[in-house]
């Protein structure tokens, strides 16, 4: 009995990295010296990382600098490396939310392909999507007018926040996502 293929779908969230990172996120309170201060602790963190990165990596750090093509290039050795390890995937650079999407069909189940997923991206693109973070990173201004946006957007939806992101939004998630892709674009 042949087992269906599962599709599972990797969002790898570049822009947002620096998010989880604290840097690319408005916080309540926050000034803008606390702000560009984590910008560059990012940034410094990402630069003191390019020695142990790949030999790729490395060549697309030499001027500290990613750009589209030289993020396509470290995507195609991460599917490189999944194909070596028996997954079929592909990778579509999203520009307006700076995102990479790699789409991975297998047979293994979606934990065992977030794990090879994981390792791979952690070894032949983490370091990329680190710099990408960095460089795509809002500014102080524009993390206050994104936050300004989320909470009208959110408001439009019936979703009530005094604070975004501090304020998570409850209910569908979905709404966020839009209101999200919507405050961002043309920041």
């Amino acid at each position: 009995m042949v087992l269906a293929a599962r599709l599972v779908v990797v969002l790898v969230a570049v822009a947002l990295l620096g998010a989880a990172c604290g840097a690319d996120t408005p916080t309540a309170g926050e000034s803008k010296e606390s702000h560009e201060a984590q910008l560059a602790q990012l940034r410094a963190q990402t630069i003191a990382r390019i020695p142990g990165a790949s030999d790729l990596q490395r060549e697309i750090l030499s001027d500290l600098y990613v750009s589209p093509a030289e993020a396509d290039r470290a995507a195609a050795d991460v599917i490189d490396c999944m194909a070596q390890q028996g997954y079929e995937t592909t990778a579509k650079w999203d520009s307006v939310d700076s995102t990479m999407q790699f789409t991975t069909r297998n047979k293994n189940g979606p934990q065992q392909t977030r794990v090879v997923m994981d390792q791979c991206w952690n070894e032949r693109f983490g370091v990329v999507g680190e710099m990408l973070a960095a460089q795509g990173a809002l500014s102080f201004e524009q993390t206050q007018a994104l936050e300004r946006r989320m909470i009208a957007c959110l408001a439009e939806s019936g979703i009530e926040v005094d604070q975004w992101p501090t304020d998570i939004a409850q209910g569908d998630l979905s709404v966020e996502s839009d209101c999200y892709d919507r405050s961002v674009s043309g920041l």
